[in-house]
């Protein structure tokens, strides 16, 4: 009896090293970015791309941006989404105490995200302003917009693994920056005799 309880445990805990293992595996990084705005001043609409890597060393079959289990962290609802080919989207959330979230995940293993890969082609129009994605949740005060999950296959096809969405943020073209681009327009026209 003692020996087929200690072949048990042993089992249990090549799985529970296998888990490990296969989480450890599974990673990525993103970030959005404003392509462009339009809608009227009293409505302004804003479209933006995300470009996905997978860091790991599997595969990305499902991205579920702006979410964690139970928890959907954009404003408003998208207005439109656009999927990377082989890929299809779904909103969720919504209510009175949630926000939004777009879960997009591969149709098939031929459209996964390989490791070491990027697809840039995730995107989606909002009445959400880019400062808004950057920021916290205002459902989840706690929560930044961009905080999101992967899986290796389909959703919750393993544990996941949560990351935040690095949101890029333009920079102003103020004085300085013009002071530069006069400077290097100067020095193109000058010529050495």
């Amino acid at each position: 009896m003692a020996r087929k309880t200690i072949l048990v445990a042993a089992g249990a805990l090549a799985l529970i090293g296998a888990a490990s293992t296969s989480q450890a595996a599974l990673s990525a990084s993103a970030s959005l970015g404003l392509v462009s705005t339009g809608g009227t001043p009293a409505n302004p609409t804003y479209t933006y791309s995300i470009s996905l890597k997978s860091n790991g060393t599997t595969t990305v079959g499902s991205f579920w941006y702006a979410w964690i289990p139970g928890q959907d962290y954009m404003h408003t609802a998208p207005i439109s989404i656009v999927n990377p080919t082989g890929w299809h989207s779904t909103v969720t959330g919504g209510g009175a105490t949630d926000g939004f979230a777009i879960q997009w995940a591969a149709n098939s293993s031929a459209s996964y995200i390989a490791s070491g890969s990027t697809l840039s082609t995730f995107a989606f129009t909002s009445a959400d302003d880019l400062n808004s994605l950057a920021g916290f949740s205002t459902f989840f005060p706690t929560k930044r917009v961009g905080t999101s999950v992967v899986y290796s296959g389909g959703i919750f096809s393993d544990l996941g693994f949560t990351f935040l969405v690095n949101t890029v943020v333009p920079e102003p073209a103020g004085p300085i920056s013009a002071v530069l681009l006069v400077g290097a327009a100067l020095l193109g026209r000058h010529r050495v005799a």
